[in-house]
């Protein structure tokens, strides 16, 4: 009979200290960068051709910080089809803009220009907000989109 109050006493004490380790961060949430790290696409409006075609890759660096490429092709210009490679750093901002944006990505690039303000949306997408982190009005797709 003491064996088998051991055994439960034993379970008992492993459960409780399983359920501790969850509720103490056993389970970590995602840092902002893990949330964002993946490849995303879209053809995104210009000014003097039929538009620009967008592939980002975003790479979370150790939780703290990350990187991303970008591919940007302009699309329907007889000259310079050849993709433009941009590189850097992203941001984390918290509360951005007038809005208060809970989180915004700020794609910086090497030297030290911001490329672009990403808007994280429900549905894992990113769309492109203006400098001063407003949406910006237009009736163009905006958004790049998540394909992995």
């Amino acid at each position: 009979m003491s064996n088998k109050r051991s055994m439960f006493g034993l379970a008992g004490i492993m459960g409780v200290s399983l359920l501790a380790g969850c509720a103490s961060g056993g389970l970590e949430e995602n840092s902002p960068y893990d949330q964002v790290e993946g490849n995303y696409a879209g053809v995104l409006p210009c000014a003097d051709c039929s538009g620009i075609k967008t592939r980002l890759m975003i790479d979370n660096e150790n939780d703290v910080s990350g990187k991303f490429t970008m591919k940007s092709t302009y699309l329907g210009k007889s000259q310079g089809n050849e993709p433009m490679i941009t590189k850097g750093q992203v941001m984390v901002l918290n509360d951005a803009g007038p809005n208060q944006y809970p989180v915004v990505y700020q794609l910086t690039g090497q030297d030290g220009t911001t490329v672009y303000n990403l808007l994280p949306l429900s549905n894992g997408n990113l769309q492109i907000l203006s400098r001063d982190y407003t949406k910006i009005q237009s009736n163009m797709d905006l958004t790049l989109k998540r394909v992995d």
